[in-house]
């Protein structure tokens, strides 16, 4: 289901209509696509617009190859990092500037095509240990230095021609080939000069060889230079990190004893693994590890505990603590065990625990409390921006409480009518009007809290192929039903178990929401205000029905 979620995502990214629609891998799979049984192993969107990776591409957790040449990338190689079976990846023909952090992360990965870029500075040393690669084509670049002598291996082919300075010596920058050797370069000498040009010879070498330690020093120079000032932005982070509130920061190795080196997974997404973690006090964490050490992602880390330091809500996730070292971004949530309330509605836990309808609308009530403070409670106030059942955590006594603050935004009164920016979120929860104009207001939350409401009533994910091919869209499918009152679509554990009236008032406040027009969606507030009076009529038709029995 990721997956699907993932590829419909990156549908409406390309700006494209690729006609996939219903299962990507049957009967026939989707154009651009090859499977292997039900998993999506292929993906190849070349010559598409895209000019950059969305964040989706990392849910497709199971690709083995990935084309995106001639598709206008620029910046950062991005979003790729948790693709840990990925073994061809193809990112020529670009405008791509820079390595990014992530490539090291591919470990099986056996060809990388980056030819054609505006690839700049020196090749990092990390692609060198990537064990399984056998091609690297960097043709056609503005690299310069010498190549890691990791890369310096049998098996590996490593292309190089097109660059200003590129090769395994640092002796010299002229006349560079593809060849990856050392070059060889001879001398010839005129006998009837031969005692002259012996001389001038060993004057030259001399040069040459002082020349070559100049450069040398100047390249370590520039290197270490980067390196600290790399530090030294990451100790300024810290130390901004440290004055916004208390929030604890961890060391590494701190976090690998609680996590027991990371043992225990109790989530996965695009953005990394979570883990489950004992404090030395005894006090149970979560622990959030990101994939994404991109500028871009290290963007979203600082906004994710700049966020969370500053807002405190019993119905929002609370920060403990966070981790960021070169190469580590950490969150260290509070632990609940409850799950989250995708895991109940769909996943392993909704065959220990079913919930009534009474527990969803509680769940309901809950969430709506944190969404609320988010858009009214807090100065600035807060767009969520990726409200989904799997971003709503249960605690022990099944108390709701918003998580996941990464792609929130902040926006001031002046800016309450709409705030521009780039579309993220995920498919199915989207707001349609965010999606075609850019324009992010909290109605695009209530959009997608609408869409969490109908999977409480229907029991079902927002796209899904199980049903008929016009029930594949929760959200075009619910709306009809529900506005004639055909409870018949109601989830089946639900049946003859709830108020009607209940029901009604749910469903209806749930059909505004999903308005395509965000003028016609109504505010969190009288969302709150609506579910908790169909809380309170399924408490009172409860206690009739007990009062009866």
């Amino acid at each position: 289901m990721f997956a699907v979620s993932a590829l419909k995502v990156i549908e409406q990214f390309t700006g494209q209509d690729l006609g996939w629609q219903d299962d990507p891998c049957t009967p026939l799979p989707w154009n651009h696509i090859e499977c292997e049984g039900s998993r999506v192993i292929s993906l190849f969107l070349s010559q598409i617009n895209l000019r950059s990776t969305s964040p989706t591409f990392g849910d497709l957790l199971d690709l083995k190859t990935l084309d995106l040449h001639h598709t206008s990338l620029t910046g950062a190689i991005q979003n790729v990092g948790s693709l840990q079976h990925l073994q061809k990846l193809n990112l020529s023909f670009n405008q791509l500037k820079s390595f990014g952090s992530e490539l090291e992360d591919l470990v099986n990965l056996e060809v990388l095509d980056l030819q054609n870029n505006s690839l700049q500075g020196s090749v990092p040393e990390t692609l060198g240990k990537l064990p399984k690669l056998r091609l690297l084509n960097l043709e056609n670049n503005n690299l310069v230095g010498p190549l890691p002598q990791s890369l310096n291996r049998t098996g590996l082919e490593v292309r190089t021609t097109g660059n200003p300075c590129l090769s395994f010596s640092s002796l010299s920058c002229n006349n560079v080939s593809s060849t990856i050797d050392t070059p060889q370069v001879t001398i010839p000498i005129n006998k009837k000069h031969k005692k002259q040009n012996h001389i001038a010879v060993l004057l030259g070498v001399s040069s040459g060889a002082l020349f070559a330690t100049i450069l040398i020093f100047v390249f370590m120079s520039i290197c270490t230079r980067r390196q600290r000032n790399k530090e030294r932005d990451i100790t300024r982070a810290q130390l901004k990190m440290q004055n916004w509130n208390s929030s604890r920061i961890f060391s590494h190795k701190e976090i690998k004893s609680a996590t027991k080196n990371f043992k225990e997974v109790i989530g996965r997404g695009s953005f990394g693994s979570v883990y489950h973690g004992k404090l030395p006090d005894g006090k149970q964490v979560a622990v959030k590890v990101r994939f994404d050490r991109t500028q871009l992602g290290a963007d979203s880390f600082i906004n994710e505990v700049h966020l969370l330091s500053q807002i405190r809500h019993q119905n929002l996730v609370s920060l403990e603590g966070f981790c960021y070292e070169p190469k580590r971004q950490i969150l260290v949530y509070e632990y609940l065990p409850g799950g989250s309330l995708a895991d109940h509605l769909y996943g392993p836990s909704s065959k220990r625990l079913s919930l009534n309808w009474v527990s969803r609308l509680k769940v309901a009530v809950d969430a709506a409390k944190g969404l609320d403070y988010l858009h009214n409670g807090s100065e600035p106030r807060i767009i969520h921006r990726d409200i989904k059942c799997s971003n709503i955590l249960l605690d022990k006594d099944m108390k709701a409480k918003v998580s996941d603050f990464g792609l929130s935004k902040q926006f001031t009164k002046a800016d309450a009518s709409h705030v521009t920016t780039v579309v993220k979120g995920t498919a199915g929860y989207l707001d349609p009007e965010y999606y075609s104009t850019l324009q992010l207001t909290e109605k695009s939350d209530v959009y997608s809290f609408g869409v969490v409401l109908l999977e409480l009533i229907c029991g079902r994910e927002p796209l899904s192929h199980l049903g008929s091919p016009d029930s594949f869209n929760l959200v075009l499918w619910a709306r009809p039903n529900l506005q004639a009152g055909a409870f018949e679509i109601v989830d089946d554990i639900l049946k003859d178990t709830f108020d009607p009236e209940s029901m009604r008032k749910a469903a209806s406040i749930a059909i505004r929401c999903v308005e395509r027009d965000a003028s016609g969606r109504p505010s969190i507030a009288e969302v709150l205000t609506q579910l908790k009076e169909a809380y309170s009529l399924q408490l009172s038709y409860l206690a009739a029905s007990a009062h009866t029995d």
